[in-house]
């Protein structure tokens, strides 16, 4: 599957997007997938991880436990990353409200092993 060949077709709510494969939490779920089509055609040819995690899942409110958004290019192999408030914890509850966390990738793989 890709761009040109996105499965399910439905272009009522899940409508192609030049160059983007995505799906809305499941195969089957009009309500998230129209939404998150909506942020991510909205940011087409401007997206990158920090407005994925401040503009699309806040909007789309898909990631309540945990949300991950790699930056997979060469150049700034990165991850994003938040989670949920913890029982008792300040602050908003669902991971895709609360702050994220970037990691450096190549970075962290660098480090050397803690010593035993």
């Amino acid at each position: 599957m890709d761009d040109t060949s996105l499965r399910p077709v439905n272009s009522s709510w899940h409508a192609p997007i030049q160059n983007v494969v995505y799906h809305g939490m499941d195969w089957l779920c009009p309500g998230y997938s129209k939404p998150l089509h909506d942020q991510l055609a909205s940011l087409h040819g401007t997206l990158t991880p920090s407005l994925i995690a401040s503009h699309v899942v806040p909007i789309v409110q898909t990631g309540d436990l945990h949300v991950a958004v790699y930056d997979l290019t060469p150049s700034a192999l990165s991850l994003l990353t938040s989670n949920a408030a913890a029982p008792g914890e300040a602050g908003p509850k669902m991971a895709y409200d609360r702050p994220f966390v970037q990691v450096n990738v190549s970075a962290a793989f660098a480090l050397a092993r803690p010593a035993s």
